[in-house]
This record gives C-alpha cells, sequence and structure tokens, in this order.
C-alpha cells in the first residue's frame, strides 16, 4: 500500500485534480492534465516518432461512469489537433475504467479508433487515438508504475531476492529529449531500509513500435545518495502501447532488474 501511496501523491500533483459532488450527489471529477504526446506518423516509415506535452481536461462522473474530454495534442511531424468528446459510457475493464469512441468529427479532422482508461485509486489516464488515419497519438497523464517487482540476482544467473514494495516512474523534458528516474522503496538488500532515488538528465529516444528507451553503459549517481547508490549498464523500455515499463541496471555488482504496470496487474 505504502508505494501506491507514495506514487499517486506525485500523480495527483501532476493532474490538478479535483472531486465535487454534483446534483443528486453525484461524484464528478475534473482533471486538468499537461498529458505527454507520443505521436507516430503511419505513412512515413522513416519519420521518427514525437514526444511534445500539451494540457488536455476532463470530467468524469464516477456516479454515472461518463466521461467528457477535451484534447490538445501537436507535433513537428505537422500534425496538430484540438478536440472534445463526450459524454461517453465508461466500462469496468479488467485493470480500469476503459472508454471508447470509432469517431469524432471536427471541422478540419477526423478522430479514429478513440480509446481511453482511467484508474481514479492511482489519477492513471491514457487515451490513444488515430488522426485522419495518419497520426497515432499515445497520451498519458504520468510514466508511472506503482504495480512493481523488483529482481536481484548476485550473478548473471545467481538469485538473490525479489521485492514488490517498489515503485518507479520516469519523467522525460521533451524540449532536451532527456528524462529522469525516480524509485520508491528502493532497497539493496532484504533488510535495507528502503530509501528513495533520482537518476537526472538521461537521455532517450522513442522507437516507431511505441517505446521510449534509455541505454547507459556508464556509471550513474542518485541526486540523493552519490556513491553509495551507484548504478551502471542502465537499460529502460518505456511500452506506451501497453502501459508497462522495465528498468535494469548493475549496482554494487549485483543485477537488478524491475518491472512496472501503469495499472492495476490483472490476476492469473
Amino acid at each position: 500500500m505504502k508505494k501506491v501511496l507514495s506514487m499517486a501523491m506525485l500523480a495527483a500533483m501532476m493532474l490538478g485534480m479535483t472531486s465535487c459532488l454534483g446534483s443528486g450527489d453525484e461524484n464528478i471529477q475534473t482533471l486538468s492534465i499537461y498529458m505527454y504526446n507520443f505521436v507516430v506518423d503511419e505513412n512515413n516509415s522513416e519519420s521518427e516518432p514525437t514526444l511534445t506535452q500539451a494540457f488536455s481536461g476532463f470530467e468524469v462522473n464516477m456516479s454515472k461512469l461518463l466521461v467528457t474530454g477535451d484534447i490538445k495534442a501537436a507535433s513537428n511531424l505537422g500534425m496538430a489537433t484540438s478536440f472534445t468528446f463526450g459524454p461517453i459510457d465508461m466500462k469496468i475493464g479488467q485493470q480500469s475504467y476503459d472508454f471508447t469512441k470509432s469517431l469524432i468529427s471536427t471541422q478540419s479532422q477526423s478522430i479514429i479508433n478513440l480509446q481511453g482508461s482511467y484508474d481514479p485509486g492511482i489519477r492513471a489516464m491514457t487515451v490513444d487515438y488515430l488522426v485522419d488515419g495518419d497520426f497515432h497519438v499515445y497520451s498519458t497523464a504520468s510514466y508511472a508504475y506503482n504495480f512493481a517487482n523488483m529482481k536481484v540476482y548476485k550473478s548473471t544467473d545467481e538469485f538473490y531476492f525479489d521485492d514488490d514494495e517498489v515503485a518507479f516512474e520516469f519523467i522525460p523534458d521533451c524540449s532536451t529529449k532527456k528524462l529522469d528516474l525516480h524509485m520508491v522503496n528502493f532497497v539493496r538488500t532484504p533488510n535495507d531500509v528502503p530509501v528513495a532515488l533520482y537518476y537526472k538528465s538521461l537521455p532517450f529516444t522513442l522507437t516507431r513500435d511505441g517505446k521510449i528507451v534509455v541505454k547507459q553503459s556508464n556509471a550513474l549517481k542518485s541526486s540523493e545518495f552519490k556513491d553509495e547508490y551507484e548504478i551502471s549498464d542502465l537499460d529502460i523500455v518505456i511500452d506506451v502501447k501497453a502501459n508497462k515499463a522495465s528498468c535494469s541496471f548493475v549496482m554494487d555488482e549485483r543485477k537488478f532488474q524491475l518491472a512496472g504496470e501503469m495499472f492495476t496487474p490483472v490476476s492469473n
């Protein structure tokens, strides 16, 4: 529970979320979010994706399970869009409240196959859609992964321990194409006191299959503890389509492997 609360507080600050009771004591949540927009040009296989940010607003009626949105996104690929939708029905999915809209027409564009997910408990919101069938936009409020597991190895294949209290998030700077890695409840051994760590200004690249990638072989120091928590061989993959991420590195000659999901994992 501690890890979810830790990351949820960060997400809540980013969301600018308010709740109120509407007519008939309805539970209405209003969100203003500086969404990350991962944009892919579907018609040009040579074109690199872009990552930008823009404010979008949502009103979520949790009593009636309805959502209304005011969406904005832009990219230097030649795409810009601004549209509204809703209210449309939300359905209870396996991991979140899900909503879809097959077609939204504006004066100059068609928004095709809009799909969204919202988890009010951890403040996670994602939306993806096609603009005129040409640009695919994957939007998310934050790249925070509350539902995570960490496996630690003493050597290449000698398992040491695992931990499911850790949580992690990535904070990209779209203008510099660098991101910060933040881990909470991190431990180096099963008996450690959990700590929070930041590794800052890590260059990232984007792939056309919807991934944000970081690869750093050199040593990196946490801004809080520096030498005590130095890492190397950092490998990060953020899958914006699947709402999952992985992060691995070497610390104290041990291999750490983290895997996380944005929404509640589906039980087998």
